[in-house]
């Protein structure tokens, strides 16, 4: 009789998280090696996983939804322009499989300079549109605030933040060169918002990873109390 698929996900699952585990005792003289072992074959099969799924999900989501069936329906349509663009995009696409010969690699740049172009256009507008813009005006509409200078510390961090990646010649004279070493001030302080901003992002990514941790450890527990009995 076959186990039930849910069984056996569970005892995978239990397995390989204490693969994980055995990183911790790869250090023991004798049977480092194995938990080592067992690590790496974790990691293994983490990245084989990945890249399946990321494969599968590639070929049906974008190549059949969004290049083979669009196509199909635009020749149907007799829309021409529609077919070159999705031609085009695909054989920028296929250009970038070319990048791992060395001897044609040089065709790749092309579908490489294409991806560079549209993602510097793109990052630099949700720069400005959904970070700059947006945080400027976070920063003046805060309600929730403690004391009346609140608003202004918000304000000013903001926009000291902004200066900090500012970045000037110090040779230079007169009100020039006063305005140059006034902004290096202003950055020297922006860069304390910064190591600010960073060191709550790091205790933030510290206490997601405490989280997990306790979650694969309750699960574990839950799986030894499931085959215990208990």
């Amino acid at each position: 009789m076959i186990p039930p698929i849910d069984l056996i996900g569970t005892v995978a699952a239990a397995l390989l998280t204490l693969f994980v585990f055995s990183y911790l005792l790869g250090d023991l003289p004798g049977l480092g090696v194995l938990f080592k072992f067992f690590y790496r074959l974790a990691m293994h099969i983490l990245v084989g996983a990945g890249v399946a799924y990321a494969l599968a999900v590639a070929v049906w989501s974008i190549l059949y939804m969004r290049a083979f069936v669009p196509l199909l329906d635009a020749s149907y349509r007799r829309d021409t322009f529609l077919m070159i663009t999705i031609v085009v995009g695909v054989s920028l696409g296929a250009l970038l499989l070319l990048k791992g010969i060395r001897r044609i690699a040089w065709l790749g740049n092309l579908a490489t300079s294409y991806l560079m172009g549209v993602g510097l256009g793109v990052s630099a507008g949700g720069a400005l549109v959904g970070t700059v813009f947006t945080q400027t005006r976070a920063t003046a509409e805060a309600q929730a605030v403690i004391t009346p200078l609140d608003p202004l510390i918000l304000l000013f961090g903001t926009l000291l933040a902004l200066v900090a990646f500012t970045f000037t010649a110090t040779a230079r004279k007169g009100i020039l060169g006063i305005l140059s070493r006034l902004v290096q001030i202003l950055a020297g302080f922006g860069r304390i918002f910064v190591y600010l901003a960073l060191g709550a992002a790091f205790a933030g990514a510290f206490v997601a990873g405490v989280s997990v941790l306790a979650g694969r450890l309750q699960f574990l527990i839950k799986v030894f109390e499931r085959f215990s009995g208990g």
